[in-house]
C-alpha cells in the first residue's frame, strides 16, 4: 500500500461512529486496568483479565450466532476455573 492509500483508509475510518465508540470504550478499559492495578496486586489483576475469554466466547454465541464446540468450551472453562482459583487464594 502506497502512503496515500493508507492515509484515505484511516481518513475513512475516522469517519465511522463505531470507531470512536470502540476507542472510547478501549479508553475506559484502560483507566479500569490501570485503577485496579492502584487497588490490587498484578498478580491478581492480570489473571482476572483473561475473564475476556470467557466474555468474548458467550457473546459469540449470543450476538454472533457463532458454534463453539466443545473442546472450546473446556478452554473456556479452564479459563474460568483458573479465575476463580486466583480469586480464592486473595484471601
Amino acid at each position: 500500500m502506497r502512503p496515500a492509500e493508507i492515509a484515505k483508509a484511516i481518513l475513512k475510518a475516522l469517519r465511522v461512529p463505531w470507531m470512536w465508540i470502540g476507542g472510547g470504550m478501549m479508553a475506559v478499559a484502560f483507566f479500569a486496568l490501570l485503577g485496579a492495578l492502584s487497588i490490587y496486586d498484578v498478580s491478581f489483576v492480570v489473571p482476572v483479565t483473561a475473564l475476556s475469554y470467557v466474555a468474548g466466547a458467550f457473546g459469540g454465541v449470543v450476538f454472533l450466532r457463532e458454534h463453539v464446540g466443545i473442546q472450546r468450551w473446556l478452554g473456556v472453562s479452564l479459563v474460568a476455573i483458573g479465575v476463580v482459583l486466583v480469586f480464592l487464594g486473595k484471601n
